[in-house]
């Protein structure tokens, strides 16, 4: 039903060329497939892409027209900024978004599957999913595991060791990642434990649990300038409580604190390359932005991290001198490769032709990538597949036995889904790989033990009970 409302309203957007009017109708096609999303009363990777393309594609365009905001596009791009211009890449953007979702739809329906056929399970019902609690012992390897990162998180700080000067390369950008992998699985099972006994002990260990990690999140800021470093891995904490507190994750959830530190976010891209002491400073200095009603309307000006669709515009003027088509998906999994076996292996993971960026670091966003690629049909295309395969993803993870695991990788993908709107393919896969790898490791290893501890409880010999 929703597919088919946006639809009328995309093309209806389609071809009213006025600003306001056009503008509106477009913006309400994607407003209306997140609407589709919300009812659904359970956050999903899909749905929290839907989230963030609008506000690239939603807000951004509207503060346009309202304020006239152009700057990017000419001063930057030297691309046209007229009207008509930004309508056309406006329908574009809204058409890959459109069919991002029928590529959701489709998947959906040829796995007969659908979000209200889920049983989510409220607190009550769940408290026996882990039936085997670790011992004492147990629980003070998990603190010791997260203690571990965070020494090892402070190091890199305290080293001056710049990941991006590191002659690992794209291997390295990620490595903070594999740290905050071991505090996220840390979280989760002291998560678990807290959702099982409600005793003060457990949420004891549980805030220790969610102080290794804020520290952890502290000392990346001094190592990487990505900002997912620290933020992602707070975030999937925070849907990692929720998932395994109350099964179903409504969108309130995701959708209001994104709205409410959006000032915040935009400091932290102010404040990127300041080193800890000096970014308290400014977030000091600077803290009456937050209270400031105007900062979330101007939180979408040219000055801030709302540049997609001006990019996106660029890029839809401009004729590459070359497409990639499939190598780009292809590239993802051959990314792993190192240089010295693949000497002529592309510098930082550029397969486009992104010579309208005039050098300036700036993103047209996953659509904008695969519009480099093979042009817009291809984009729509591309789009399709990425909606299916997202979806799919979420499928497997909501059918997953109850355990650590599953808990972690619902948070993994449903916050780098968020990223994934403004990443290539290959960042995406692999940030979710660094991110994911520790906490697979460690659950089969918490699978093992519990299962010892289990037996020696019985008095049996040792095996693997399969529970997480």
């Amino acid at each position: 039903m929703y597919l088919l409302v946006s639809f009328v309203i995309l093309i209806l957007g389609a071809f009213s060329f006025s600003d306001w009017p056009g503008t509106l109708l477009l913006v309400a096609t994607q407003l209306v497939l997140l609407i589709g999303f919300i009812r659904e009363r359970h956050v999903t990777s899909v749905g929290a892409f839907v989230f963030m393309s609008f506000l690239f594609f939603g807000m951004r365009p509207l503060y346009i027209v309202g304020n006239n905001d152009t700057n990017l596009i000419i001063g930057l791009f030297g691309a046209d900024a007229s009207a008509d211009a930004r309508h056309v890449a406006l329908t574009w953007a809204a058409s890959g978004l459109w069919v991002f979702v029928l590529g959701c739809a489709a998947q959906r329906m040829q796995g007969n599957w659908k979000i209200g056929q889920l049983q989510f399970a409220s607190y009550s019902q769940t408290r026996q999913l882990d039936v085997l609690s670790l011992p004492p012992s147990g629980y003070l390897v998990a603190l010791l595991l997260q203690g571990i990162a965070l020494t090892a998180m402070i190091f890199l700080s305290k080293s001056g060791l710049g990941i991006y000067g590191s002659s690992l390369g794209a291997y390295a950008y990620d490595f903070p990642m594999i740290l905050q992998g071991v505090q996220l699985f840390g979280i989760v099972v002291f998560v678990e434990r807290w959702v099982r006994e409600r005793s003060m002990g457990a949420v004891a260990l549980m805030g220790v649990s969610f102080i290794l990690l804020a520290l952890t999140s502290w000392f990346a800021h001094d190592v990487t300038l990505f900002r997912g470093a620290y933020i992602t891995p707070l975030m999937a904490a925070g849907f990692a409580l929720l998932f395994r507190y109350k099964g179903r994750v409504g969108y309130l959830w995701l959708i209001l604190p994104l709205i409410v530190l959006l000032p915040i976010f935009r400091i932290l891209g102010e404040t990127r390359g300041l080193e800890n002491k000096d970014f308290a400073y400014e977030m000091g200095v600077k803290a009456g932005k937050l209270v400031n009603p105007v900062s979330y309307w101007n939180f979408f000006d040219s000055g801030g991290d709302m540049n997609i669709y001006d990019t996106f515009v660029a890029a839809d003027q401009y004729k590459p001198a070359f497409h990639p088509y499939i190598l780009s998906w292809l590239y993802a999994p051959a990314h792993v490769i190192p240089r010295k076996i693949w000497p002529s292996k592309p510098e930082r993971g550029v397969l486009q032709d992104l010579t309208y960026l005039n050098g300036y670091p700036y993103c047209p966003g996953i659509m904008g990538f695969f519009l480099g690629d093979g042009g817009h049909l291809w984009m729509l295309g591309s789009m399709f597949i990425l909606g299916f395969i997202l979806s799919w993803m979420d499928m497997k993870v909501l059918r997953m036995k109850p355990g650590y695991f599953k808990i972690c990788i619902y948070a993994i993908l449903t916050v780098n889904a968020l990223y994934l709107t403004r990443f290539f393919l290959w960042q995406y896969t692999w940030q979710v790989l660094y991110f994911l790898l520790p906490c697979w490791f460690l659950a089969r290893y918490i699978v093992k033990y519990k299962g010892s501890f289990r037996n020696r409880q019985l008095g049996q010999p040792g095996g693997i009970q399969k529970i997480g």
